[in-house]
């Protein structure tokens, strides 16, 4: 749904929201607060999308895995 910044470094796995467009194409929404320290948002989660290492920002309507949590 927005664009994402992976770490240069290292793969990251970012708390996300699912939702369906009109299309019925699955849409992850980041939560806020995604500090590996702030768990409170684990609550609202439904996916872990996994996000790669890179410099590259990944633009919004990327291609991403994810993980179910529900």
């Amino acid at each position: 749904a927005v664009d994402a910044r992976p770490d240069a470094r290292r793969e990251t796995w970012m708390r996300m929201q699912l939702r369906d467009d009109e299309q019925g194409h699955a849409v992850l929404q980041p939560l806020p607060r995604q500090a590996s320290h702030m768990l409170s948002n684990l609550v609202e989660a439904d996916v872990l999308a996994r996000l790669p290492a890179g410099d590259a920002p990944l633009p919004a309507g990327s291609v991403v895995r994810w993980l179910s949590l529900r």
